[in-house]
């Protein structure tokens, strides 16, 4: 529009000119495509932002986990040089037990014991021993006594040859029974802490720890093993026979526990024990809480077979805790067959 006349379709220095709503929406549909493209701009950066962060974040996990491995090996690297100037890998003050040829299958040891074959000088035996260490104070806690063997004294070095075919190796004794770890495992760069957690766990021994299914495996497999003759004074002594306790450790867990096989090692003589699945105890004795310990404590006679009376404990994990009650209940039976 020109002095309030409307120039439409007049070609001007070559351009067409259109009428100034024609125009006007042109002006609008540029302007839209570049806001379009900025928006089109800033969102691809955010992206790309947000991409950047999220590989920043893996990269410095990464060097994290590498200084961390790094630190690691430098430790190990350190104390490999150490223990090549002759520094002791297990010192005598330590919490480790050393064993010889005349310990190593100890007839009178309640304990499952954990056996490290090694040399001062080994990459590899230090890699086992921080291992080891790691399970006895976590994830096996109070579940074996870790002892070692020195295979690069002179006295020594035929016996590790003989039961484990090598200077460096792990091996598991139990009731005088040895298990070996095998050699093919024994990894050289960092020694998994699974691999011979599993080993320890599968080579427990569950034998004294049958699984109970019902109130009639308690009878048959763990109560008909006490000695009658405790509250029964006139039958005789049967020598299959011989425990003065008999505990159900009653789990919502569906593992096998290592713990209370240990346990149940340790007090095979006295105790007899069992194992019995959340699912399977039918509410039995009105248990709520698990784990629970339950002892059948023979209190007196009917006839030619035992009463029984019932002590439950909601236990504690801690070993001590779970002897220090089965020492007492033992003492009480003690006491009242005695008086």
């Amino acid at each position: 529009e020109v002095a309030g006349v409307e120039v439409a379709g007049v070609e001007v220095a070559g351009v067409e000119v259109a009428n100034s709503k024609t125009h006007s929406i042109v002006n609008i549909r540029e302007s839209s495509k570049i806001n379009m493209k900025k928006w089109r701009e800033n969102t691809r950066s955010k992206e790309e932002q947000r991409r950047d962060a999220g590989s920043g974040k893996r990269t410095r996990k990464k060097n994290q986990e590498r200084r961390h491995y790094q630190g690691q090996e430098k430790k190990q690297n350190q104390t490999f040089e150490n223990n090549s100037m002759g520094e002791e890998l297990y010192p005598e003050n330590g919490t480790t037990i050393k064993v010889t040829k005349n310990t190593f299958l100890d007839k009178e040891s309640k304990y499952v014991k954990v056996v490290h074959f090694y040399r001062n000088d080994s990459k590899e035996s230090q890699q086992i021993k921080g291992v080891l260490e790691r399970l006895f104070r976590n994830d096996l806690y109070d579940t074996f006594k870790l002892s070692a063997v020195n295979c690069g004294e002179m006295e020594d070095r035929v016996f590790c040859s003989e039961v484990i075919d090598s200077e460096i190796g792990v091996a598991l004794v139990v009731n005088r029974k040895v298990t070996i770890f095998p050699k093919e495992k024994i990894l050289f760069n960092r020694m998994g802490d699974a691999i011979l957690r599993d080993f320890i766990k599968a080579n427990m021994p569950y034998d004294f720890l049958p699984e109970i299914k019902n109130t009639q495996d308690i009878r048959t497999k763990l109560q008909n093993k006490i000695d009658k003759t405790l509250v029964c004074t006139h039958l005789e002594k049967d020598d299959t026979q011989r425990h003065k306790l008999a505990v159900v450790y009653i789990t919502a867990q569906e593992e096998r526990s290592a713990s209370l096989a240990s346990i149940a090692h340790a007090y095979k003589d006295v105790i007899t024990f069992g194992e019995m699945k959340k699912k399977e105890s039918g509410n039995i004795h009105g248990i709520q809480n698990f784990p629970t310990l339950v002892a059948y404590i023979p209190q007196r006679c009917n006839v030619n077979e035992p009463i029984f009376t019932i002590q439950t404990w909601n236990i504690s994990s801690r070993r001590n805790n779970i002897e220090n009650w089965l020492d007492r209940t033992l003492k009480t039976i003690d006491t009242s067959v005695n008086t």
